[in-house]
């Protein structure tokens, strides 16, 4: 079952590529031929690498796995030619990050030598960029953007968490998104088990009583909640997961969220996670220096060789809110991938047109931060327990443009100036 699903990956961006550079017919990594030929796969380890457990990818370990459409499913070593070339890829980077899942497309051939030799590398099609619409687009609207764990690791008074309300009361912004974990089953204490309450009475007197307590200041926000794997007050501990049930909050004005999610807020469009893929992907990651053809400048901030801008990017271009297949051995509990639910990780709704979200947000261990990545604001809110939280404010639309100049985007310490893009 779960090689028929990543199976459909493959095949899904393979028609991608089809469609964007114009190729007639896909050829099969594992067959002999004289000519060039354009391949889609995914990036594994080999069968001794892989088997050996915790083995970080490098170019003696790779290989390239097709679809059985495409070429039997069958994994066959790759070796980059030394004169390897990227194409279509963003200006100045220099080269193709790869990690183990990553769907890739690559022009070479098979020699006959076991192997696929790969010439070029065929960067995925960007998906489209929506755009304002002052006749369909709602107000202007304000969101605080905070993420657990909402308490130190010394104890579960949650004074963090407290100096948050504290804020929220301050700026009374129309929407609060929070992410999970909000009782934190790796928590010291909790395991432990040094705890005189049970994790629901501390969910609902140490988080649940405060957020309430920020509500009744400011009626009119909307808060979002979004679960954590991590949640020890939540009944399923694989991603994708979904929302908390209801017994946690019944108040009209608190919506239960599954993680992750897609939604949309007054025409703009959220893609949300709280599985901390950037810091597996940055682990993971391997990046193979290649000549540039054709390059595409997109964003005249983006140097291209920006570390976080390309951990987003590979999110982006690989349409998945965790295209990391395996899950890094020693990082696989902050995931507990559910490879039968993959279409739950899909970053596009089913059906629907393939336009990237206008903000992708996924709380990191990874240095805080607010980024344009091509078209899609990204930040990583860091954690409530270090103190720094992001705000997100959004401008009424005023005729046709891109929807990111109607976005800001501050992130930083609950007592210090934020930072702004």
């Amino acid at each position: 079952m779960s090689d028929l699903v990543l199976d459909d990956r493959i095949d899904e961006l393979g028609e991608l590529v089809q469609e964007y550079y114009g190729i007639p017919e896909l050829g099969d990594p594992s067959t002999s031929t004289d000519e060039d030929v354009v391949v889609v796969g995914r990036i594994t380890l080999d069968s001794e690498s892989s088997s050996a457990g915790a083995v970080k990818l490098n170019e003696a370990s790779l290989c390239l796995e097709s679809s059985r459409m495409m070429g039997s499913g069958i994994r066959v070593p790759l070796k980059f030619e030394q004169t390897v070339k990227v194409r279509c890829g963003p200006k100045g980077q220099g080269g193709a990050g790869l990690f183990p899942g990553a769907i890739v497309a690559l022009k070479g051939k098979n020699g006959g030598g076991g192997w696929f030799s790969a010439s070029e590398v065929l960067t995925l099609p960007q998906s489209r960029t929506s755009t304002s619409d002052a006749a369909q687009s709602g107000g202007p609207f304000s969101m605080i953007i905070a993420s657990g764990p909402y308490t130190s690791d010394a104890d579960l008074q949650y004074a963090p968490w407290s100096a948050s309300i504290r804020h929220l009361k301050a700026h009374k912004p129309a929407v609060v998104l929070l992410f999970g974990p909000f009782v934190d089953a790796s928590h010291p204490k909790i395991r432990s088990g040094d705890i005189d309450d049970t994790p629901t009475d501390i969910f609902r007197v140490q988080f649940m009583d405060k957020l309430h307590n920020f509500l009744d200041t400011s009626p009119d926000s909307l808060v979002l909640l979004v679960p954590s794997i991590r949640d020890i007050i939540h009944q399923h501990a694989a991603f994708p997961q979904p929302e908390f049930d209801s017994y946690f909050s019944k108040d009209p004005r608190i919506k239960l969220l599954p993680n992750p999610c897609k939604f949309s807020l007054n025409g703009i469009t959220f893609a949300v996670s709280s599985v901390d893929v950037l810091f597996h992907l940055r682990k993971e990651e391997l990046v193979r220096r290649a000549e540039e053809v054709e390059p595409v400048s997109i964003n005249s901030n983006d140097p291209g060789t920006d570390t976080m801008t390309n951990l987003c990017r590979y999110v982006l271009q690989q349409r998945s809110f965790y295209p990391i297949f395996p899950p890094p051995l020693d990082l696989s509990s902050e995931v507990n991938l559910d490879i039968s639910h993959i279409d739950g990780l899909k970053l596009y709704t089913e059906g629907g047109p393939a336009y990237a979200p206008d903000v992708l947000i996924i709380p990191s261990r990874l240095k805080h931060f607010s980024k344009v990545v091509d078209h899609t604001i990204a930040v990583n809110p860091s954690f409530v327990a270090k103190n720094i939280v992001a705000a997100l404010s959004v401008d009424a639309a005023n005729g046709h443009g891109p929807v990111q100049s109607r976005i800001k985007t501050d992130v930083g310490r609950l007592l210090e100036p934020f930072s702004s893009i």
